[in-house]
């Protein structure tokens, strides 16, 4: 089976296009991103137009300003003459360190993977059949 090479080119083209065209949503998977659906679906919606694809590329980018979180908590003691007195909270309990060892493979997605994993083989099966 002779293939025509500007087709297989072609469809090579096309597939690093559509790799290109996801990677914000990529990123934003890998980064755990706090906002990563609403750059996916930027990406999505938008990214056909180089400003789109800009703005989801720099949003998945730009690590996410944490808001400070002010709680004051106060136990209040009853007293044996009915009144209450603030008393220091209970102290927190902490677990050993997680044994758990992040890698760069826990961190992408499940749909990051597959689109890697379809485009390999799409250029794999492009290839194989010259």
């Amino acid at each position: 089976m002779n293939q025509d090479p500007v087709a297989v080119l072609g469809t090579t083209y096309l597939g690093v296009v559509v790799a290109v065209y996801l990677i914000p949503g990529m990123i934003a998977g890998i980064r755990n991103h706090p906002r990563k659906g609403a750059i996916i679906a930027l990406n999505l919606l938008l990214g056909w137009t180089f400003l789109g694809w800009v703005a989801a590329l720099i949003w998945a980018l730009v690590k996410p300003t944490p808001v400070p979180v002010s709680q004051t908590v106060i136990y209040m003691m009853p007293q044996s003459d009915g009144t209450t007195q603030p008393v220091m909270p209970p102290p927190v309990l902490t677990s050993a360190a997680n044994p758990y060892v992040e890698t760069w493979a826990s961190k992408v997605p499940l749909w990051a993977r597959l689109v890697v994993l379809a485009f390999v083989a799409f250029v794999l099966i492009n290839f194989a059949r010259h």
